[in-house]
């Protein structure tokens, strides 16, 4: 027995693959992501970075650690905050930033 049209349109919508060729059921990076009761959303850490000046002294909070010193900038080619605590440069990915003020 074959299928019908629609159940093949059905079967090709569901179909995703990596390259992106066809589209996805389910979106590619789900929101909201739950990052923790005490954590800003992805999109506060991300309009808060893109609005800092550079050498704007920063408190980065991650999961487990509390980093105070001086946000250096955003580094587009790997989406990565760089920041300094006078010691060292650090850069976290906009995900494993809890909060940032």
């Amino acid at each position: 027995m074959s299928r019908s049209h629609d159940e093949k349109k059905n079967e090709k919508r569901n179909d995703c693959d990596c390259q992106c060729q066809n589209p996805c059921r389910f979106p590619f990076f789900p929101f909201p992501i739950s990052r923790g009761s005490n954590c800003q959303s992805l999109v506060a850490i991300a309009n808060t970075v893109l609005a800092l000046p550079a050498n704007t002294p920063v408190t980065i909070t991650t999961a487990t650690s509390t980093f105070t010193g001086i946000f250096i900038g955003f580094n587009l080619a790997n989406g990565t905050v760089v920041f300094t605590d006078g010691v060292q440069a650090r850069t976290f990915t906009l995900s494993q930033i809890c909060t940032i003020s």
